[in-house]
């Protein structure tokens, strides 16, 4: 209730067009530092977003923003909620304090950045990737921090392509495409973009899907980059195997569907 009364206000202060307010500034950090987690959470997205906006600027927004992912990685692990239910909590810490999160994410092992990235990609499993939040200049200048590291993990993370169903042309994001120019190590950016070619749920031909995206490694193969360019041929080479059995598969399907209704 307290942030729901805390999002109007900041809603009609929106409106009215006047200034932030440090005092509804520092209550939106202690409730979202005390933020319970539960399986009915999906609905708030758009509070959670206007509050994270005006409390989490600054070192002490950065500080929050770390404790609220703690919380919300120990929430799941608990199983009291799950990473997709908070799709709209993760985009709102995003938009506000990526750098801050993705050093939280990243400060870990390699075991524990592992299990940070699969819940990352698990938030985004229904209503779509929270690191879009970021702007791409932002994600790039934390790469370049770190370059030998953070570009394969940045890959890892991102959604490399859009399109590829119902009739749209698959396309690289820009951030992908980003990526890709600035790498140290662009072949191994590309695997880390292969392993999310095959879409998480779809409708239509998976087939029609892929090989749509896998055009888009026949325009790699004219990159200046002749590793990049030798190794995006291989790939488009063997996903057009994987292509060929899943066109396999639904032609059976399909015969298999008429039949039963004849």
């Amino acid at each position: 209730m307290a942030m729901e009364i805390l999002s109007m206000r900041l809603h009609s202060d929106n409106a009215a067009h006047r200034p932030s307010n440090p005092d509804l500034a520092a209550a939106g950090r202690a409730l979202l530092a005390q933020l319970p987690f539960s399986h009915d959470d999906r609905d708030g997205s758009y509070r959670l977003q206007l509050v994270a906006k005006a409390a989490l600027k600054g070192a002490e927004g950065a500080d929050t923003v770390r404790l609220v992912w703690r919380n919300f990685v120990a929430a799941v692990g608990r199983k009291e909620t799950y990473a997709f239910e908070q799709q709209g909590l993760v985009k709102a810490l995003f938009s506000t304090q990526a750098a801050t999160l993705l050093d939280e994410i990243a400060a870990g092992d390699d075991d524990t950045t592992r299990e940070m990235f699969r819940l990352l990609r698990e938030a985004g499993r229904v209503d779509g990737n929270p690191v879009d939040a970021i702007p791409a200049e932002t994600l790039l200048a934390w790469c370049r921090a770190a370059p030998a590291t953070r570009f394969l993990q940045a890959a890892a993370i991102i959604a490399p392509v859009t399109g590829g169903a119902d009739g749209a042309v698959a396309q690289w994001t820009p951030v992908a495409q980003a990526l890709l120019e600035e790498a140290p190590d662009r072949v191994a950016v590309l695997d880390k973009f292969l392993t999310q070619f095959r879409p998480g749920g779809w409708s239509g031909s998976l087939a029609a899907i892929l090989a749509s995206r896998a055009a888009l490694l026949l325009g790699l193969g004219e990159h200046h980059d002749r590793h990049l360019a030798e190794h995006s041929v291989r790939a488009h080479e063997k996903l057009q195997l994987q292509i060929a059995v899943e066109r396999q598969w639904e032609t059976r399907e399909h015969r298999s569907r008429d039949e039963r209704f004849e």
